[in-house]
C-alpha cells in the first residue's frame, strides 16, 4: 500500500511539473465564485487527499511524513501571519462590503498558499534525481507554452508585446507570466551551464525563455533576471574563487549573445519600438514623448507616489494596519509593492511577520550542509537565484497572495535540504 501511494504521489508531482507554467495563465484555471484554481493547485490537492487517505487507512505507519517539528519557527510565523489577516477583516467589515469580499478572497488565497507550502514541505519527494526530472519537465512545458504565446501574439495578433490571453489581445497577466518565466529560466540556465550532463537540448529552452522575457515587456521581469544573474555570479565567486570569475565571464558573454540573437530574431517579425521605450523608461523616462507616456514615462513617479501614500497612511494605524483589502481607501492606486501593502494593511506586526518568514527561509537555505561536496549542485545555484527573483518581484508586483509564491518558497527549502544535506536530523520523507 505504501509503495503504491509513494509512486502515485510521485506521478502526481510530475503532473504538477507538466502544468506548473499554468499558474500564470488564467485561461486554463478552474474559475470558482471567489477565485481561480490553477491545474497545479488541483493536483496538489489530489496529493494531499492521497496522503490523508493513506494515513487514515494505515495510521501511524505514515506519520513521519507529516513530522514537521523541525519547522517550528516557520510554522509559528505562518500561523501568526494568517491569524493577523483574519483579525484584520474586522477593519474591512467597517468599510465597504466589496472591500470585505476582497479581504475574504485574499484570506482564502492565503489558506490555499499555506496548504500548498506544507504539502510541498511534507510530501515532495526528497530525491535529487526526481527534482532534476521535475524541473526538466517544467522547463520544457513552460518553453512550449511560451512558444505558443509568442506565435499567437507575434504572428496572429501582430502585437509589439506578449501576454497570456490566448483567444484575444489583452495586456493583463504579463507580470504573472514574467514571474514564472524568470523563475524557471534560472533552472534551465543553471542546468545547462553547471550540470555535469552537458545537454544541448536545453539551448532552445533557454533561447525561448530569453525571447519571452524580452517580448513580455515586463520591466519587473528584466530587473529580476538581471539581479538573479548578478547573484549567481556573486555566489559562484564566493564559493569557487577563480573558477567563479571564469563562470562570471562565461555568464556575461553568453547572456550578451543570447540577448543579441533574441533581438535579431524578434526584429524580423515584431516591432520592438515598445520594448525599447519601456527599457528607456527605466533610466531616462523624461525623454519619452507624451504620445507614448502610457509605455512608462510616469511609471516611476506614479508607483513611487503610491508607495509614499501607503507609508503615510500606515501612520493612521501603525501596529495592526488598516485591514486587508483596504489599500485603495488610502492610496490612489494599488502599490505594486507587497512590502508597502503589507505594512499598510497589516501594520508593523504584519510587516515583521512577513519579513520574518522570508528571512527564516533564507537562513535555512544558508545553513552549513552535511554534504561533503566541494562544488555546489546546479540546483543550489538555481534555487538561490529563484529566491532572489521572488524577493525582487515582491517590490514591483503584488505577489504574496498568489499560491504559487508559497510553492516556490517551500521548494527552496526542500531542494536545498535535499542536495546540500541541510536537514536538522536524519529523518527523510521518502
Amino acid at each position: 500500500m505504501l509503495i503504491i501511494e509513494k509512486n502515485l504521489i510521485k506521478l502526481l508531482w510530475l503532473g504538477v511539473a507538466f502544468t506548473l507554467p499554468l499558474f500564470g495563465v488564467s485561461f486554463f484555471h478552474l474559475k470558482t465564485g471567489f477565485f481561480h484554481l490553477a491545474p497545479p493547485a488541483l493536483l496538489m490537492a489530489a496529493i494531499l487527499y492521497t496522503s490523508l487517505l493513506t494515513f487514515c487507512l494505515l495510521g501511524g505507519r505514515v506519520k513521519t511524513r507529516w513530522n514537521l517539528s523541525r519547522y517550528r519557527l516557520i510554522s509559528l510565523l505562518l500561523f501568526a501571519f494568517l491569524v493577523l489577516h483574519v483579525v484584520s477583516l474586522e477593519q474591512s467589515a467597517l468599510m465597504q462590503s466589496e472591500l470585505l469580499d476582497y479581504g475574504i478572497k485574499g484570506i482564502m488565497k492565503m489558506v490555499v498558499g499555506f496548504l500548498i507550502f506544507w504539502v510541498t514541505i511534507a510530501l515532495f519527494p526528497r530525491e535529487e534525481r526526481f527534482i532534476e526530472i521535475f524541473f526538466t519537465i517544467a522547463c520544457w512545458t513552460c518553453s512550449i507554452l511560451l512558444a505558443v504565446f509568442i506565435y499567437r501574439y507575434a504572428f496572429i495578433f501582430h502585437m509589439p508585446f506578449m501576454a497570456t490571453e490566448y483567444g484575444y489581445v489583452d495586456r493583463s497577466g504579463k507580470n504573472q507570466m514574467a514571474v514564472q518565466t524568470v523563475y524557471l529560466f534560472f533552472y534551465a540556465f543553471s542546468y545547462f551551464f553547471l550540470s555535469k550532463k552537458k545537454t544541448w537540448f536545453f539551448v532552445p529552452i533557454i533561447m525561448t525563455f530569453t525571447i519571452s522575457i524580452v517580448y513580455l515587456g515586463s520591466r519587473m521581469g528584466w530587473l529580476a533576471t538581471l539581479l538573479g544573474l548578478l547573484y549567481l555570479v556573486f555566489f559562484a565567486i564566493k564559493k569557487n574563487g577563480l573558477a567563479g570569475f571564469k563562470f562570471a565571464t562565461k555568464v556575461i558573454i553568453v547572456m550578451g549573445l543570447l540577448l543579441m540573437v533574441s533581438v535579431v530574431i524578434m526584429s524580423q517579425y515584431v516591432d520592438l519600438h515598445e520594448v525599447a521605450v519601456r527599457l528607456i523608461s527605466l533610466y531616462d523616462p523624461s525623454s519619452i514623448s507624451d504620445a507614448e507616456a502610457r509605455l512608462g514615462k510616469h511609471t516611476l513617479e506614479v508607483r513611487g507616489g503610491a508607495i509614499l501614500q501607503a507609508l503615510q497612511a500606515f501612520l493612521t494605524s501603525p501596529i495592526t494596519g488598516v485591514g486587508i483589502g483596504n489599500t485603495t481607501l488610502y492610496v490612489d492606486r494599488i502599490t505594486h509593492n507587497d512590502f508597502s501593502t503589507v505594512l499598510l494593511e497589516l501594520g508593523l506586526i504584519g510587516e515583521l511577520l512577513f519579513l520574518g518568514i522570508l528571512i527564516t527561509i533564507w537562513y535555512r537555505a544558508n545553513l552549513p550542509g552535511r554534504t561533503n561536496k566541494t562544488q555546489p549542485h546546479w540546483l543550489s545555484f538555481a534555487t538561490r537565484a529563484g529566491f532572489v527573483t521572488l524577493v525582487v518581484c515582491l517590490n514591483f508586483f503584488n505577489l504574496y497572495l498568489s499560491p504559487y509564491f508559497w510553492f516556490y518558497l517551500a521548494l527552496s527549502i526542500v531542494i536545498l535540504e535535499t542536495v546540500e544535506g541541510k536537514t536538522l536530523n536524519e529523518d527523510t520523507h521518502y
